[in-house]
């Protein structure tokens, strides 16, 4: 017989409470420290864009930082002061700080032989100015100009007595260098060069200063050209007066074109 166990020894033991420990959680009053600072900064700009206003205000009824000089540094070479100190005057202002340097600037670049510009502020009253102007050194194409860098620039209006050079869009720096190179070569021998032109196939053409036309054809220039130096002028000084043109394109020789005479034909050499 297997033994019943009695109800009592049949209950399960009571489970083991838990104690539970209650956190603190720290309560956040209205306005706390965040709102705080928040309301700190917001009082704070507040009172240094009043402060600037303050000191703009007395800035302005005390005769602080008025403009009271210009000064200038340009060579006047080429712009005319009077030109250069109407611009200024138009961007004048009572005070330093109030003078629109952007403005200025701008209107200083489009004068006329301005290659560069600076402007600023001297404190306590001063605007400073400073003019770099192009110096030409070739007159490029119908209208534009070539300084000494080979940059190519424009004026409005004027004209200017310099040799004539000329090529495609972006040439102007290979045409300038090789422009110099047959000018010292010329110098040496009593003479000069008016123009150099490059089309866009690449073949050349010079004119001397008494208007004979060097035919040089494509390719390096220079190869002909020193045939001319070597060969062709000794032969033609004397005669260079009656000479239209010089063709420099053949390989072993030269062709010369007298000026329109009605008893003179056509040497070859």
């Amino acid at each position: 017989m297997r033994a019943i166990p009695s109800p009592d020894r049949m209950r399960s033991p009571a489970p083991t409470a838990r104690r539970l420990r209650a956190s603190r959680i720290p309560a956040v009053a209205p306005g706390g420290p965040t709102l705080r600072r928040w309301f700190g900064r917001s009082v704070g700009v507040a009172l240094g864009v009043g402060m600037l206003g303050f000191l703009a205000w007395q800035a302005q009824a005390q005769g602080w930082f008025a403009l009271r000089r210009v000064l200038v540094e340009a060579p006047f070479r080429q712009v005319p002061q009077e030109v250069l100190e109407q611009t200024i005057r138009r961007h004048g202002a009572p005070h330093l700080w109030q003078v629109d340097l952007d403005v200025l600037l701008e209107d200083l670049r489009s004068l006329d032989w301005v290659a560069r510009v600076q402007v600023g502020r001297r404190w306590p009253d001063a605007l400073l100015v400073r003019i770099w102007e192009y110096r030409p050194v070739a007159r490029w194409g119908e209208v534009g100009l070539l300084d000494a860098r080979g940059v190519r620039f424009q004026i409005e209006s004027g004209e200017v007595d310099l040799p004539l050079l000329n090529g495609p869009e972006g040439s102007e720096r290979r045409v300038l260098d090789t422009y110099r190179l047959f000018q010292s070569q010329l110098s040496a021998q009593g003479t000069g060069l008016r123009q150099l032109v490059v089309d866009h196939r690449g073949s050349w053409r010079a004119t001397l200063e008494d208007g004979v036309e060097l035919r040089l054809g494509p390719g390096n220039p220079q190869l002909a050209f020193n045939r001319f130096i070597n060969k062709v002028l000794p032969l033609l000084r004397s005669e260079l007066a009656a000479v239209a043109y010089v063709d420099m394109r053949y390989p072993n020789g030269f062709s010369i074109k007298p000026k329109e005479r009605p008893d003179n034909g056509r040497a070859e050499g």
